[in-house]
């Protein structure tokens, strides 16, 4: 086989190469889009099955915020969020409101509004210190403090707090 032919050949396979990834792609694609689908009609599907039990609601409104926020609905994921942050302090669970704030809290920082971003991270901090107060045994607290869930929360609440400290157009007297 001479030398263009050599080429040829093997620019041929690399078409044939990338056609395939672009297939391959577009399947997952399909197949996440299928996902998302069947993760919306279940949801909505949840919603019937709640009844009037409010608790229950409070994770129900957590999924649709964060299926509508992948599907780039962010202002209907705020409304949601803020809903269940209302119910959850209606009903007094604070372990739920951290971590609907800290939610809120991704959920403006996507949206490139880093004042709301931060304040929500702060009340999440907030609550989350307040529940740790409430732990008198200092090696549970500490425990408490570095858990998986909550040291996250509490270094990225941090580091928002130090990034509009340190960024000029932040609005000041936040």
């Amino acid at each position: 086989m001479g030398r263009g032919a050599q080429h040829a050949h093997r620019s041929d396979h690399d078409g044939s190469e990338a056609r395939l990834q672009i297939i391959f792609c577009a399947y997952c694609i399909a197949a996440l889009y299928a996902l998302l689908y069947y993760w919306g009609v279940e949801i909505l599907h949840m919603e019937h099955c709640l009844g009037s039990n409010q608790r229950f609601r409070i994770p129900y409104l957590r999924s649709l915020a964060a299926l509508t926020a992948w599907e780039g609905r962010t202002e209907q994921a705020i409304d949601h969020l803020h809903e269940a942050i209302q119910l959850a302090t209606t009903i007094g669970l604070p372990g739920e409101q951290w971590q609907i704030q800290a939610a809120l809290g991704k959920v403006y920082e996507t949206a490139g509004e880093q004042a709301q971003a931060r304040a929500a991270f702060e009340e999440a901090t907030r609550i989350i210190e307040e529940l740790a107060d409430g732990i008198k045994d200092e090696t549970l607290r500490s425990r408490f403090l570095a858990g998986s869930q909550i040291s996250p929360v509490l270094q990225h609440a941090r580091y928002l707090a130090s990034s509009m400290q340190t960024d000029p157009a932040a609005p000041s007297g936040l």
